[in-house]
């Protein structure tokens, strides 16, 4: 009796270690985590610094940038196992190209040129509200290393489409501290293209595959990087993805070798996006000041914008002194200028 008693308490006992083992086991093989996150740096009237990091999609109402400028992203990855140079871990992230409006079938245009360091936001006085909010990636991030690294990203495919050597072309004018991704807390071994998408093609995406492990003794690691606006200065004018309507930019983690990612696609609206200012003069003349011209002339920006700030400056000598004798009368900081060259004006 003892002996069969004996015999049920053992397998239960085994039964039990057995449920805790594939417990314990089967948590640490799902403990790993990637999580994609993007900035809202605010409006232009009330900018947000430092940037926002949110799991979730961008906006007019909560963030400003404008073409030629990144979106700044991160991928947060926790609990990762050790790795080294010769086995290191590798995540592939990918971003659209090429966009066309809802349903798919009209013209696209160029949405992410190609991928850049994580804080691109300058120039940003067009804006009106100072300096380009700061990017911080390790806001509300804990465990990771100390170390910060960086490698430079591979040269985007510049052919198929409808500007030749483009946007390689604007690569190559680009630094390589520019032209970096980040982490955090780690060393990035290698980066290579998974894919690179049809420049010509109305809907397209690239990925990239990066190699890298965490520093030692230390589970956290973050990767930060910035996805370049596509501009109308390289593509020419209405054939960037600003004229799209909806959320052209998009951005995602495709696979990593630690298991399932879920989905993970982070968007920015359209509507967030500013267009380069242009100042083109209603005139397109240029005007002289001398003794046949009127008391005052007005010049006015051909398509002003609520989005952008001004400042008119009258030419200067190689010592920074006006040497024309005229004056502004009114309008310095709006869309238009008045001018009065004065009497002694050349």
């Amino acid at each position: 009796m003892k002996t069969e008693l004996h015999k049920k308490l053992m397998n239960r006992t085994l039964v039990l270690l057995t449920f805790c083992c594939l417990i314990f086991f089967g948590n640490n093989l799902n403990a790993q985590s990637a999580d994609l996150d993007q900035v809202r740096n605010g409006t232009v009237l009330s900018p947000v610094s430092p940037g926002d990091w949110v799991n979730g999609n961008a906006g007019a109402q909560n963030s400003h940038y404008v073409e030629g400028m990144s979106i700044p992203y991160r991928c947060v990855m926790e609990d990762l196992p050790p790795a080294d140079e010769n086995n290191p871990h590798w995540i592939i992230i990918e971003w659209d190209i090429r966009s066309s409006a809802p349903g798919g079938n009209s013209p696209g245009k160029n949405a992410f040129d190609f991928l850049t360091v994580y804080d691109n936001l300058e120039p940003h006085y067009i804006f009106g509200h100072g300096g380009a909010e700061v990017i911080d990636p390790l806001i509300v991030v804990t465990g990771n290393g100390p170390s910060i690294n960086t490698l430079k990203f591979p040269r985007p495919n510049s052919t198929g489409g409808d500007v030749e050597g483009q946007p390689g072309d604007t690569w190559d004018e680009l630094s390589d501290e520019m032209l970096s991704m980040t982490i955090f807390g780690g060393t990035i071994t290698s980066m290579e293209y998974e894919l690179q998408g049809d420049l010509s093609a109305n809907n397209a995406s690239s990925s990239l595959k990066i190699f890298f492990y965490p520093e030692d003794g230390y589970s956290t690691a973050v990767l930060a990087w910035g996805g370049r606006i596509a501009t109308q200065d390289t593509w020419g004018e209405g054939n960037s993805a600003v004229f799209i309507s909806g959320s052209p930019y998009h951005m995602r983690l495709e696979d990593w070798n630690l298991g399932n990612l879920g989905n993970q696609d982070l968007s920015c609206n359209a509507a967030a996006i500013s267009d380069i200012p242009k100042c083109d003069f209603v005139t397109d003349t240029y005007h002289f000041c001398d003794e046949d011209v009127p008391e005052e002339m007005r010049f006015d920006i051909e398509f002003p914008s609520d989005n952008y700030s001004y400042e008119w400056l009258l030419p200067n000598d190689e010592f920074g002194n006006n040497n024309t004798g005229a004056i502004f009368t009114s309008g310095v900081n709006m869309d238009y200028v008045t001018v009065d060259p004065l009497t002694n004006s050349d």
